[in-house]
């Protein structure tokens, strides 16, 4: 899905991960929506990292300096096997839901 729609907003998640993908420490990430309590899709986001080189608190501090309030994510989950991919190399949404992780 190219785009989630969060609140009334609509938020691209190519160009978010785009911008993710150039901060240091992460070398892979994946925005899908999940829904939350009230069946509201909200947009959460998987990531893989470099071993010891990223800053959690550092990389939240970005995402606020560098994105609308709407297109942070409300969960963020590190993946230690990476994000999923399909046979054609392109994120595999279904496994990703099912992956468990935490940031």
């Amino acid at each position: 899905k190219n785009m989630i729609k969060s609140n009334g907003q609509n938020i691209y998640v190519e160009r978010i991960e785009a911008e993710i993908l150039k901060y240091p420490g992460i070398v892979d990430c994946a925005m899908i929506a999940e829904k939350d309590g009230d069946g509201h899709e909200i947009p959460c986001l998987y990531i893989k990292t470099a071993q010891n080189q990223f800053d959690g608190a550092a990389f939240k501090k970005f995402m606020h300096e560098n994105f609308q309030s709407f297109e942070i994510p409300r969960k963020i989950k590190t993946l230690d096997k990476g994000i999923p991919k399909t046979p054609f190399l392109k994120t595999d949404h279904q496994a990703l839901k099912n992956a468990t992780g935490d940031a």
